[in-house]
């Protein structure tokens, strides 16, 4: 019955009746698997990583030799990292592991083997962190193929574990996904998402609304704490100015431009399965109607302003 209520949103949205279409896809949310699951677990979670981040600066002044490092690719869901996962693995010189849950077994490994909360991984000692970093290679690499790549390290979310991050790769390049936020928004509260924590924010607009300013409030305060080696990528960007939009990121990551990124769509067809909800898109052309797509619901945004505005002026969309 949900993907019935889901499969009617989509096609009333295609017909351009909105507000049926709006209806279908509250009745799509009303999943019986989200009864004993609380978005408060990943609100707390946020909680804590602030905590920790106010705490961190010593850790990358005292870091003084290099540490090897994946690239982490984060932002809010339903943002393009899907597209852009897709683009960059189609370079020679990237590989890139999408959604596994290497640094969520990392962060569990601090707190139950070494007894240390998330708040107090800053007093992680050497010797921890080394056994940490080495556990999470062990599970990272068990998803590579090509040795001697760039790997990024691709899960959205992670954009919460960025003070984490810090600790374990103090030098480590984070790819900051940014899409509208009233767009991103939407599309999540328009998805279907095997239920748990995090996915329980998107049940409703609200929740989704509200999750998104939480999120993005941390960042901002993890960027305020310690310094972010970090590249930001507009979706909206990268679908009107391809090529510009991604030389700035193969500048980034140090590598040279390769014309085999142009080719993703190829890259996508022989990926087989894709564990997102952009799996069928992204093997299509470019297409710009995702981009404001919003505004055709813009009356169930309007009370939801006031906390979107300060993020939209912040990623230059107003």
């Amino acid at each position: 019955i949900i993907k019935y209520y889901y499969s009617r949103g989509l096609v009333e949205e295609k017909l351009g009746l909105y507000e049926q279409a709006f209806n279908q896809f509250v009745h799509a949310q009303e999943n019986p698997g989200y009864r004993n699951i609380t978005p408060a677990i990943t609100w707390e979670s946020i909680k804590l990583y602030t905590s920790l981040a106010e705490k961190i600066k010593p850790i990358s002044v005292a870091c003084s030799h290099p540490i090897h490092s994946p690239v982490f690719l984060v932002g809010f869901p339903r943002s393009g990292t899907t597209l852009l996962d897709t683009v960059l693995r189609s370079h020679c010189s990237v590989e890139v592991v999408e959604e596994k849950n290497q640094l969520v077994f990392t962060e569990n490994m601090a707190i139950r083997e070494f007894g240390k909360k998330i708040e107090d991984f800053a007093d992680l000692e050497s010797a921890q962190l080394d056994r940490l970093r080495h556990e999470y290679w062990k599970r990272l690499n068990s998803n590579v193929r090509g040795p001697g790549k760039i790997i990024i390290d691709k899960l959205p979310l992670n954009i919460v574990k960025i003070p984490l991050i810090k600790v374990l790769f103090p030098n480590a390049k984070v790819i900051l996904a940014i899409r509208h936020p009233c767009d991103s928004v939407l599309s999540c509260f328009q998805q279907i998402f095997q239920p748990n924590p995090a996915m329980a924010n998107f049940t409703s607009l609200a929740g989704a609304i509200n999750f998104y300013s939480k999120v993005m409030t941390a960042w901002n305060k993890y960027c305020e704490s310690f310094p972010v080696d970090y590249h930001t990528i507009k979706y909206e960007d990268l679908i009107e100015d391809f090529d510009g939009s991604m030389a700035k990121i193969i500048n980034f990551l140090d590598i040279e431009w390769s014309e085999s990124i142009k080719d993703y769509r190829s890259t996508a067809l022989k990926r087989g399965t894709i564990n997102t909800p952009s799996a069928t898109q992204v093997s299509q052309p470019l297409y710009k109607t995702s981009i404001g797509k919003w505004e055709n619901y813009q009356r169930h945004f309007e009370e939801h302003l006031p906390l979107l505005n300060p993020w939209i002026k912040q990623w230059g969309y107003s």
